[in-house]
């Protein structure tokens, strides 16, 4: 099976989805334990401010106490009232101001936290996404694209006539008849023919045995010969001589060899007869 190339808008938008799911999931993450344990821990940061406002509100209000009971007239008492006051409205400011900078804090602290929870998930399911598409782009089948001749492969015609003879043509018994045969690339009229893909060789031309098996005839020179193959080239078919010696339905078989491996075979059917004999005129 041939591995195919997944387009590459595919493998995107397999990259794309499962990246937005990585984003929705990191979002759902950051808002979860992480932030809830740092917005307790501000909230415990306030509250401890707020204890400690009130711890010294209780501290200025004993001191007022005790300056009041030692104070001898009323405009000292008035003097020590406006003095707590503004002590009191000092802690207050400062308790905002602190109030103010711990939100600001946790503010940013979320928007870094929520930040880096989603790039690191996101990375995480891109990497694990891009993993699968490389899965899916090694070992599922495809379609290969690619023509014969840029894998190195040709279409080649194992072709066989016999020359002068037409289809259902019988012949005469003691008679010679031409078998032409060989590797075409372009099938050429009136051959029988068989087609096999013939892979391209730096070494040329290449060597192929044809053989020739006629039933009841006689074959010349030899039944077997070689035959030289170059490839976008007129190549001079191979010729065998066939003698009809017995008449009747015959079988004329054609094989093709490369470095003894057969490639294919063509099979024509004749039909011999006895020669017509021609009467002398008396």
């Amino acid at each position: 099976m041939v591995p195919n190339n997944i387009p590459l808008a595919g493998l995107l938008g397999i990259v794309v989805v499962i990246a937005v799911i990585g984003a929705i999931s990191g979002l759902a993450l950051s808002g979860t334990d992480l932030l809830n344990f740092n917005s307790s821990a501000a909230e415990a940061h306030i509250r401890e401010l707020e204890a400690q406002l009130q711890a010294d509100r209780a501290a200025i209000d004993l001191q007022y106490y005790e300056a009041i009971q030692a104070a001898r007239t009323e405009l000292e008492k008035e003097e020590l009232r406006l003095e707590l006051e503004a002590q009191k409205r000092k802690l207050e400011q400062e308790l905002a101001h602190q109030r103010e900078v711990a939100l600001a804090r946790l503010q940013w602290q979320h928007i870094i936290i929520r930040g880096v929870t989603i790039s690191l998930t996101s990375l995480l399911v891109i990497g694990a996404s891009i993993s699968v598409a490389v899965v899916i782009q090694r070992f599922l089948p495809r379609r290969d694209t690619k023509s014969l001749s840029e894998k190195g492969v040709v279409q080649a015609h194992a072709v066989a006539r016999v020359e002068g003879f037409e289809r259902g043509q019988p012949i005469e018994v003691g008679e010679k008849y031409t078998l032409a045969a060989g590797i075409l690339q372009t099938l050429p009229e009136d051959f029988e023919s068989v087609p096999f893909r013939l892979a391209l060789n730096s070494t040329w031309p290449i060597t192929f045995e044809i053989s020739v098996q006629a039933e009841g005839m006689d074959i010349e020179p030899f039944w077997i010969q070689e035959f030289m193959y170059i490839p976008d080239r007129d190549t001079e078919l191979v010729r065998f001589q066939l003698i009809p010696r017995i008449t009747g339905r015959k079988e004329i078989r054609v094989e093709f060899y490369h470095r003894r491996h057969w490639l294919a075979q063509i099979r024509l059917e004749v039909e011999v007869i006895e020669a017509e004999k021609i009467v002398p005129v008396q």
